[in-house]
């Protein structure tokens, strides 16, 4: 591709190159550059970075000026037509691309968004391609807001999966040296055993011992890390998204998502491993071991049946388990609090998760609902962190009106601390409505789950969501969980 410079002489405009290692975990990632000396035709020069790790299907644009001022500009509408959030609360701002002297991977931080700007020109990332100049390269970070995530054995690589299991492992040991124990869970998706493989690799060679409990839900293996004392948990998903996409993402052995400084310790760890890896590592009887543990899904199943005192006996419910991680779970559970269930997409083959069906194609499970004549009809995602319903008419029910319900029945129990709901910018009115004119107040967070769940643990609320259907409820679990 060609542009032409305020002289009228033409440049180049180089797109992305993906090194090994460096880069392997971003999926899907495409940056265009357009840069001016003077401006090109009044129109300011634009950086596009599409589907980073975490931010699904959203785009961003970084306007950059010749003399440091960086303006940025909304996001585009993602591929349901909804607005994104701001750019400032997913991306760092670019910085004056000739005349600032900036360190090797200098960081900077936006509302707890990382990325480096590396001036390196031997790795080429995001290229500037500017006469004379040194070159501009944008690095990512490698976790995003739900993991590491991207294409399958692309971006997605089991080195890197070996790498990150092995970083884990180092960080999580013990300051006595007793070795850390992990927990890994995966969904359905062809790749999940290879990547399940090259973490426990990663983690053994470390001296860390690794629980696999197979195919599982996200709050289950969050839900069980915490339960058994485990060091962390790892899940091994990409939620909604095609087969050909997986992720990986950490719990803390509470329980909890780890914070953006853990992980910044572990991305670290995993660049010293590809760089220069003498870290630790152990032989004899000090090598890690692997149990298997897929038994583990009955005190999962038990644990939610015990988060309710209500029946379910004379319900029609059409469950779809979106090819995914609820399969086996979900109608084990609906059936034990008596429900009558017809389940729907519960027969995964590695490729047909999300394949519509689920809770990002309700299309079917409306059809059977009217079809069976139920009384609901729930959807899962892959990974089962979340679910949406459709009412006994065929109609969608979505996070919003799903919360407002629940909101509304917690105070009228006196269940609700404070009275109080958090949900984000994107809830519509009536549902503020509706929980003020039930005598309740709403806390607003930025979009995401990860902003829902710090505001409710941050002031003691006890019940938040998002309108996608994560859905937390703090008195039982420490993350979003479709099942509960």
């Amino acid at each position: 591709m060609r542009r032409q410079k305020a002289d009228g002489t033409p440049r180049r405009l180089e797109k992305l190159r993906r090194p090994p290692g460096r880069l392997q975990n971003i999926g899907h990632l495409q940056a265009e550059s357009l840069i001016d000396d003077k401006g090109f035709d009044g129109r300011h020069p634009v950086v596009t970075l599409g589907e980073l790790v975490g931010v699904e299907i959203q785009q961003a644009e970084l306007l950059i000026e010749q003399h440091g001022q960086d303006k940025v500009v909304p996001p585009r509408q993602d591929s349901h037509g909804n607005h994104a959030p701001q750019v400032g609360e997913h991306f760092a701002l670019a910085h004056k691309i000739r005349g600032t002297q900036l360190d090797r991977h200098q960081r900077q931080r936006v509302s707890g968004k990382l990325f480096h700007i590396d001036l390196t020109a031997d790795v080429q990332h995001a290229v500037f391609d500017e006469p004379g100049g040194a070159g501009v390269y944008f690095m990512a970070r490698m976790f995003g807001t739900d993991g590491v995530r991207g294409k399958a054995n692309v971006e997605l690589t089991p080195e890197l999966a070996y790498n990150l299991g092995r970083a884990a492992a180092i960080y999580f040991t013990k300051k006595d040296g007793e070795a850390c124990t992990i927990y890994i869970g995966r969904d359905t998706r062809l790749s999940g055993p290879m990547y399940e493989a090259a973490l426990s690799a990663g983690i053994c060679s470390a001296g860390g011992n690794v629980v696999l409990t197979g195919v599982m839900p996200t709050p289950a293996v969050a839900y069980l890390a915490r339960k058994h004392k485990a060091d962390a948990g790892i899940v091994i998903s990409a939620s909604h998204n095609p087969f050909h996409d997986n992720g990986i993402k950490f719990f803390g052995g509470d329980g909890y998502k780890l914070p953006d400084a853990v992980e910044d310790e572990i991305e670290a760890l995993v660049h010293e491993i590809e760089n220069n890896d003498n870290l630790y590592r152990p032989t004899d009887d000090k090598i890690g071991n692997v149990v298997y543990r897929h038994d583990l899904l009955d005190e999962y199943v038990s644990f939610v049946t015990k988060t309710t005192d209500i029946e379910l006996e004379g319900m029609k419910i059409v469950l779809d388990c979106a090819n995914g991680a609820a399969y086996e779970a979900m109608p084990k559970i609906l059936r034990r609090l008596g429900a009558d269930v017809i389940v729907i997409h519960d027969k995964p083959n590695g490729i047909n998760i999300n394949d519509n069906c689920g809770s990002t194609h309700l299309e079917s499970l409306m059809e059977a609902v009217k079809e069976h004549k139920a009384d609901i009809g729930i959807a899962h995602d892959g990974d089962a962190d979340r679910c949406l319903c459709i009412d006994e008419n065929g109609e969608f029910i979505d996070g919003d009106h799903m919360i407002a319900a629940c909101a509304i029945y917690m105070m009228g129990k006196g269940k609700l601390k404070d009275n109080t709901v958090v949900t984000t910018v994107m809830a519509n009115i009536g549902f503020h409505k509706a929980i003020k004119e039930n005598g309740g107040r709403t806390e607003i967070t930025a979009v995401g789950d990860r902003y829902v769940l710090e505001n409710m643990l941050a002031n003691g609320y006890n019940l938040g969501g998002e309108q996608s259907g994560h859905i937390i409820f703090t008195d039982f679990s420490t993350t979003g969980d479709g099942p509960v």
